[in-house]
């Protein structure tokens, strides 16, 4: 699926998750690019949306920690993430 272009929003360290019948959704935030400093810029970023079988789990997880989306910004000491669900 085709990612949306955010040139002027803050990054943000969340990602979404749809479990459904046959279909596992997910949402994610990356940063567009690096600036002078090699270190990326605060601002601007893609809107990315993967889907997966339902049956595939291990896939989904598997993305989502090549992705480092599991690790929260800064290595924040002591801190866990936040887990919310619906259904």
């Amino acid at each position: 699926a085709p990612s949306i272009l955010f040139p002027h929003m803050e990054y943000v360290n969340h990602f979404a998750v749809d479990i459904g019948g046959s279909l596992v959704k997910l949402v994610y935030f990356s940063q567009e690019g690096k600036g002078g400093s090699g270190r990326y810029d605060r601002q601007g970023g893609r809107l990315h949306f993967v889907k997966f079988e339902s049956s595939r789990l291990p896939q989904l997880f598997d993305f989502i920690q090549s992705k480092g989306m599991h690790i929260l910004e800064g290595g924040t000491k002591g801190m866990k993430p936040i887990v919310k669900a619906t259904g």
